[in-house]
């Protein structure tokens, strides 16, 4: 899935802050697709922008326009509510959105002609298996790229990006493992959204 990101140029290159950046959106309740795209963007230094379910329209569009984003993974429950937003005028940028959920041929036909391509979690999948290294190579990730921006919720103003580098999460996940002793038979319960830097 990662090197289908590169071959589709779904997250391509903008210039921001004097450095090249690449962003993938993610709009879902907390699944395992959430992860996985999460960590494929890792493998091609995209940094991810997770929304949570709260955010107003205004908002979304807001962190759409800062971060430059043209594609958003998410959950076929928001495919809807992006092409309503994309008929209002909002996400300007956005032109494909890959749906976890298999999409609807409405759906499909809707965002198409307001010129966004839509694509589902499976055809990621081939694309990814049918994309060769050689022309998609994995980049190494340096410990200082940024690999997510977290968002505030924006309920009082506009939303605020914190950006999350790879060293700062390596530090807790080494602080925690170190520090605490937790049992190999461990469960987890997942609360927040996983768009919040706790979860």
């Amino acid at each position: 899935m990662a090197r289908a990101t590169r071959k589709l140029d779904l997250c391509p290159e903008i210039e921001g802050e004097g450095k090249m950046w690449r962003f993938a959106g993610i709009w879902s309740k907390n699944r395992p697709e959430w992860l996985m795209t999460a960590l494929a963007c890792m493998y091609v230094r995209t940094a991810s922008v997770g929304l949570f379910d709260a955010m107003s329209n205004s908002a979304v569009d807001f962190i759409v326009n800062q971060t430059g984003l043209t594609t958003f993974f998410m959950s076929g429950d928001y495919l809807n509510r992006m092409i309503e937003m994309k008929k209002a005028g909002f996400l300007v940028k956005v032109t494909n959105l890959v749906v976890y959920d298999e999409p609807s041929k409405e759906g499909i036909e809707a965002a198409a002609a307001l010129g966004m391509r839509v694509f589902s979690w499976e055809q990621m999948q081939q694309e990814g298996v049918s994309a060769s290294a050689k022309d998609y190579p994995f980049e190494e990730t340096q410990s200082r790229d940024t690999y997510a921006f977290s968002y505030t919720s924006g309920t009082t103003s506009n939303p605020k990006g914190v950006k999350l580098t790879h060293h700062m999460v390596l530090s807790v996940v080494h602080s925690v493992m170190t520090k605490i002793n937790i049992p190999q038979d461990s469960r987890v319960i997942s609360y927040l959204p996983y768009p919040h830097s706790f979860e």
